[in-house]
C-alpha cells in the first residue's frame, strides 16, 4: 500500500499531475528527547513509547489541519487560488536507534503528496515558490515555515504525559524538555 500511495495512487485513485518529478512526499521526523529514549527503550518503560506515538499523531494532527493544500488554476483566467484542505495521508515509522546506533527514540512520518480536495478529488499538495500578501501558501512551505511550532506541539505534550507518569522533567529552552536526574 505504501509504495502505490508514494507513487501516487490511493484506493483506485490515481493522482493527476502535469509535473512528472514531483517529489513522492515529506518526511516529517520527531525525535525524543535522550533522557526519555533511555528511559524507555534501556529502562523498558514502554508508556513513554506510547506517549511519544501519541505526541507525534497530536502534531501531525495539527500539521494536517493547518498546513494541507490543494492549489486551483481557474480554467477561464488562470488564475491561481489555494484551497484548505484539511487531509493529509501519513505512515509512521518509528526507529528506536541513532545513525551512530544510539538509543534514539524517533519517528519519521512519511506523508504522501496527495490530498483531497473539496470536491473529493484526488490532488497533489500545493507548492508555492512566490508567496503573496503576507499569507503562506503551499502545504511543504507552510510546515516549514512552522517547524518550531509543530516541534514545540510535540514537546509539550509528550512532556505533560511523561510528567503525569510521575518523572520530573527540566526545561532546556525553546520548548525542549529532559527527565530529571537521567544523565
Amino acid at each position: 500500500q505504501l509504495t502505490n500511495v508514494l507513487a501516487g495512487e490511493l484506493n483506485g485513485d490515481k493522482l493527476k499531475t502535469k509535473n512528472q518529478n514531483a517529489r513522492n512526499g515529506f518526511d516529517f521526523t520527531f525525535s525524543a528527547p535522550k533522557s526519555v529514549s533511555l528511559l524507555a527503550l534501556v529502562g523498558g518503560d514502554k508508556r513513554l513509547m506510547t506517549a511519544h506515538d501519541n505526541a507525534v499523531k497530536f502534531a501531525l494532527s495539527q500539521i494536517e489541519q493547518d498546513s494541507a493544500q490543494a492549489r486551483q488554476t481557474d480554467s477561464k483566467t488562470g488564475a491561481i487560488s489555494f484551497e484548505n484542505t484539511g487531509n493529509l495521508l501519513f505512515a509512521m515509522v518509528r526507529h528506536k536507534t541513532s545513525r551512530e546506533s544510539d538509543p534514539q527514540l524517533h519517528t519519521h512520518s512519511l506523508t504522501a503528496n496527495m490530498t483531497r480536495d473539496s470536491e473529493g478529488r484526488l490532488r497533489a499538495l500545493a507548492s508555492s515558490f512566490k508567496q503573496k500578501g503576507g499569507v503562506i501558501n503551499g502545504t511543504g512551505e507552510r510546515v516549514y515555515n512552522h517547524q518550531k511550532y509543530y516541534t514545540s506541539l510535540y514537546q509539550s505534550t509528550l512532556a505533560r504525559s511523561v510528567e503525569q507518569m510521575g518523572y520530573q522533567t527540566r526545561a532546556l529552552g525553546n520548548n525542549l524538555f529532559e527527565v530529571e536526574g537521567v544523565p
